[in-house]
């Protein structure tokens, strides 16, 4: 079955505006039965945004964030 908040990603992103300066952060499914949840991450596309900053995980490398 599919998971109706993250449609079988197991991510989510959450946007963020800290003194004018945007930032997406990547989080886990919140739905706790989801068996996608917390993946490690590949690929993030953002259309129309201009967003160069890429937070990965220090160990793993996978991205955790990305902002202005």
């Amino acid at each position: 079955m599919t998971c109706t908040l993250c449609h079988d990603t197991g991510w989510l992103i959450e946007a963020k505006n800290r003194a004018g300066k945007v930032t997406l952060e990547i989080i886990p499914c919140l739905i706790p039965d989801c068996t996608k949840s917390g993946q490690p991450v590949k690929l993030v596309s953002v259309n129309d945004l201009k967003l160069r900053n890429v937070s990965r995980h220090p160990l793993l490398g996978y991205i955790m964030s990305i902002s202005e």
